[in-house]
C-alpha cells in the first residue's frame, strides 16, 4: 500500500480500473486502487487449496478429510475446510471425526447439530479519530464459521446457546528504532484486542486471549489496520479460542440432552429433531 502498510495472506478476486477486490482471513474487502503501491503476486494459500483440491477424487471421503483438516491448519481456510467436512458426512454419514469437527454431537444414536452459539457482544476502546468498529470486523471473522454468530443488539440471552464476550482494544503509538542516534524503519502504530469470554457452562473462570498487530505509523486509518492486523495475523489463535469453548458448550449440551432422552419429553420443553432434546440442539443429521 502507498502508506507502507501491506495485506498479507490475501488472494485478488478480482480487479477493475478503480479497486481490487481481495480475501483475507479477515475477511473479503474491496481496495481502492489508488491506495495500492503494488501488488505482488505469488502461490497463496487459497491457491495451494484449490491446487489439492483438484486432486481429491468427488467419492474420496479419506482425502477430502486431511484436505479438510490442512484448511483448519492454515490461515484463511477455515470456511473451505468445514466447507469440505460436510461434503465427508455426506459420504459417509457417520464420520464421528468430521462431525466432531464439525461440533455435531451424538445422543441416544443419533447426530444432533446445534444452533448457532450467539455471542453476545461487548466493547470497550478507543474513542474518536482512533475508534474502531471491533463489532464489524469481529462480524467479518466470524462469517468464515456456520457454528458461531454475533447476536443481535437486544437479543435475549439463551443458557446453552450463548456466551457474553467483552472485547477490549488499546491503540498505542511506537517510535522507530534508532542505531547509533540514526532512526532506521518508521514508526509503528499497535492494537491489541483482548477477549474474555464468559457463560455457565464455560465455568467459573473466564476463557481469555490477547491478539496483537501493529502497521507502519503514518498512513492515516492506523488503528483500524492494526486492528484488522491483529485478527487477521492471528487467525488460527482466534479459531483455536472460539473451538476451545465451543467444545465446552459442546459437553454442556450432551449432558443436557442425555438428560432429557432419560426423562422423556415433558410438556412445554421444546424437542429436538434428535427426540426429546432441548432447545439446544436444533436438528438431527
Amino acid at each position: 500500500m502507498k502508506d507502507g502498510t501491506q495485506i498479507l495472506d490475501c488472494k485478488v478476486v478480482s480487479e477493475t480500473a478503480t479497486s481490487v477486490s481481495v480475501r483475507t482471513p479477515v475477511g473479503d474487502m474491496v481496495v481502492p486502487r489508488s491506495e495500492i503501491y503494488r501488488i505482488q503476486k505469488t502461490k497463496t494459500a487459497y491457491d495451494l487449496f484449490a491446487e489439492q483440491l483438484a486432486r481429491v477424487r468427488e467419492n474420496d471421503a479419506g482425502g477430502l478429510f486431511k484436505l479438510a483438516a490442512w484448511c483448519r491448519a492454515t490461515s484463511g481456510l477455515r470456511k473451505d475446510g468445514d466447507e469440505l467436512l460436510e461434503r465427508v458426512i455426506s459420504l459417509k454419514p457417520d464420520h464421528a471425526e468430521a462431525r466432531r469437527l464439525l461440533g455435531h454431537l451424538r445422543v441416544a444414536g443419533k447426530w444432533v447439530v446445534p444452533e448457532q452459539l450467539a455471542v453476545h457482544l461487548k466493547v470497550a476502546g478507543p474513542v474518536g479519530k482512533d475508534a474502531v468498529d471491533l463489532r464489524e470486523h469481529l462480524s467479518l471473522f466470524l462469517q468464515s464459521r456456520a457454528d458461531i454468530r454475533l447476536a443481535s443488539e437486544g437479543e435475549a440471552a439463551d443458557p446453552l446457546n450463548g456466551c457474553v464476550m467483552t472485547a477490549s482494544v488499546s491503540i498505542g503509538s511506537k517510535a522507530a528504532p534508532t542505531f547509533y542516534g540514526k532512526s532506521m524503519g518508521r514508526p509503528t502504530v499497535g492494537a491489541s484486542v483482548g477477549l474474555r469470554s464468559e457463560s455457565p457452562w464455560i465455568g467459573k473462570e473466564p476463557l481469555k486471549v490477547s491478539l496483537e498487530g501493529q502497521v507502519p505509523a503514518g498512513g492515516g486509518r492506523e488503528g483500524e489496520l492494526a486492528v484488522k492486523n491483529a485478527l487477521g495475523g492471528n487467525s488460527l489463535v482466534f479459531h483455536k479460542y472460539l473451538d476451545q469453548f465451543l467444545q465446552l458448550r459442546s459437553k454442556a449440551l450432551s449432558k443436557d440432552l442425555q438428560k432429557s432422552q432419560k426423562k422423556g419429553p415433558s410438556k412445554g420443553r421444546p424437542k429436538s429433531a434428535a427426540g426429546g432434546g432441548s432447545v439446544g440442539a436444533q436438528r438431527a443429521a
